[in-house]
């Protein structure tokens, strides 16, 4: 009988890469130091939840089955996941348009070039000549001050592809969607410190980590690198030295379970893949093929 995807996980490119492969136990928890990794090594992150079917009803149980991105296809007795496949599934995203990048559909908000993926700046904020990014200590109200970073039009992550493949014009004559992307380590954050008046800047160092000390240790901060995705675009990555600097707290604890396990790979975190059968919500973990 097949398995029905309760929790179906998918990848959508627009906000981040996830690498999935074959199926590896070890990662380290032996107790022993984690195995080296590298770009050649991405094949071997982790697994892949598979859902077995006879027909595209068996991949989907529940209200949102057909909509938005939660459309597939039954390939080979696997339940592949196709995405959006027409606007209507992106009737929530206001300018909303459904466009191809790769293998997967998404919904994205509609463009004619890259310039119209831009938010304008609020009311009262203007950034000076020559001057792309500007902090800003603002009234949070209760939260007391807060700081807020405004970028120019194309500084990342003010900065967008105007993209997507099967996109026909609309009334508004927009042929794709924004992507937002970085295309050297130079557009990715750096490492933040404080400014004297409460502000936040960024850095970019040598080596790509700055270490402090802290209570119980060190604290190590990185910062982030341009790892390609698609068709000439980039996602920028936090950078890292072992798996445990990808996880919430430094510590391997932050990163137990599928939806937030990340692993270090060529000095970028990256999304790592299932590890048992019961991590698959009613599917099962098996290698990429």
């Amino acid at each position: 009988m097949p398995h029905r995807a309760i929790s179906p996980l998918f990848v959508v490119v627009i906000t981040g890469v996830l690498a999935a492969g074959a199926c590896k136990q070890d990662g380290g928890k032996d107790g022993g130091a984690p195995p080296a990794r590298d770009a050649g090594d991405l094949g071997m992150l982790g697994g892949e939840c598979v859902v077995e079917c006879t027909t595209a009803a068996d991949c989907c149980a529940g209200e949102q089955c057909g909509t938005s991105i939660f459309n597939y296809s039954c390939e080979s007795g696997r339940c592949h996941q196709l995405g959006c496949v027409t606007d209507q599934h992106c009737a929530d995203l206001p300018g909303g348009r459904c466009a191809s990048l790769g293998s997967f559909a998404a919904c994205g908000k509609g463009c004619r070039v890259a310039a119209d993926c831009c938010p304008p700046l609020p009311a009262g904020v203007v950034l000076p000549d020559g001057v792309d990014r500007l902090t800003l200590t603002l009234d949070g109200g209760a939260q007391g001050a807060v700081s807020a970073t405004f970028y120019r039009c194309g500084v990342y992550p003010q900065k967008f592809l105007c993209t997507g493949l099967d996109v026909l014009p609309d009334d508004a004559g927009t042929t794709g969607i924004c992507v937002r992307h970085c295309t050297t380590d130079q557009d990715c954050p750096g490492i933040p410190f404080p400014l004297d008046d409460g502000g936040l800047a960024q850095a970019r160092v040598d080596g790509g980590m700055m270490e402090f000390p802290a209570d119980g240790g060190t604290l190590r901060l990185f910062q982030q690198a341009c790892m390609p995705v698609f068709a000439g675009a980039g996602q920028c990555h936090k950078g890292c030295r072992v798996d445990a600097d990808c996880c919430a707290g430094g510590s391997a604890a932050g990163c137990d379970s599928l939806g937030n396990r990340q692993v270090c790979v060529s000095g970028m975190c990256l999304a790592d893949g299932c590890r048992a059968d019961g991590e698959c919500g009613g599917g099962t973990c098996q290698p990429s093929p």
